[in-house]
């Protein structure tokens, strides 16, 4: 016998992501090309950011301490493209955004193939050069 609630079957980032509207790398891209300035945000740390990010997008860090205040700098009836790394951060930042009332937001569901060549590169050599993020970039 344990002790506590039964665990829940289902993590809690994922119970929240079933309320997003959730895109696909490819779809993501299609929407990002049309998008307006400042409409696409890249919720990770700015380290992340300044290693890499796609092309267009700001940083709003959803772990820094002014994270609530640059939510509350966006105009609610925009449309904004939210991503991260994983899809975790990115899912809990949608989620704090809806509660805001931002309503038109696209999450972006899984990881984008230049973050995933970014992550191997970064595994291989434990850092990367500016020509192989230059490479990504493009």
């Amino acid at each position: 016998m344990t002790d506590g609630p039964p665990a829940c079957p289902i993590p809690r980032w994922q119970q929240l992501k079933q309320v997003l509207h959730n895109v696909g790398p490819a779809e993501f891209d299609r929407l990002r090309s049309t998008a307006p300035a400042g409409t696409v945000l890249d919720v990770r740390a700015p380290g992340e950011f300044a290693a890499f990010h796609l092309d267009g997008a700001i940083n709003v860090n959803y772990l820094g301490p002014d994270f609530l205040e640059q939510m509350e700098s966006l105009a609610p009836e925009t449309e904004y493209l939210v991503y991260c790394r994983s899809g975790r951060r990115s899912v809990r930042a949608c989620t704090l955004m809806r509660n805001a009332g931002i309503q038109k937001l696209i999450h972006l569901d899984g990881v984008h193939p230049k973050q995933e060549h970014l992550r191997l590169l970064k595994g291989r050599t434990g850092r990367f050069s500016t020509s192989e993020v230059s490479l990504l970039a493009a």
